[in-house]
């Protein structure tokens, strides 16, 4: 059986939920959110103990800018993105496209939309990698 099944069944049982435990304040309200250095930081020591790294490749990006208020321009980014989980051991690997989305009336709605893609597929919610286990249990099964 390839290695990257198991490593990834290892990751699953080890990293636990990662919490949401930021507050973004904005005009009358505010959030609570997981950032994507709380998902990366949870993620990455687990990923060298079991050899696991992830390769992202970008698909294609849409770049639109919308009006957004009186005077206010708001850039959208919207990227495709393949995430190759691969094992360091056999070099076999578990590819998840995920489409991610980022606004900002800056510079950053790209950087905000690859991060929400990496974030939304390793978080899976509240809980902890339960997309990757779940689309690694579909592929071994479908490879029977």
């Amino acid at each position: 059986m390839e290695k990257i099944y198991g490593a990834i069944a290892s990751i699953m049982e080890n990293i636990g939920p990662i919490g949401k435990n930021r507050t973004a304040k904005a005009n009358k309200f505010s959030y609570s959110y997981r950032g994507i250095d709380d998902v990366l930081n949870a993620l990455q020591p687990l990923m060298i103990k079991y050899k696991v790294f992830c390769v992202p490749e970008i698909k294609d990006i849409e770049a639109i800018t919308e009006a957004s208020g009186k005077d206010l321009t708001m850039k959208r980014s919207i990227v495709k993105v393949d995430y190759h989980f691969m094992s360091v051991e056999d070099g076999s690997k578990v590819t998840v496209s995920i489409v991610g989305e980022g606004m900002d009336n800056g510079d950053k709605a790209l950087n905000k939309a690859l991060s929400a893609s990496l974030k939304s597929y390793t978080s899976a919610g509240s809980s902890s990698c339960n997309q990757l286990m779940l689309l690694s249990l579909h592929k071994a099964i479908s490879s029977l």
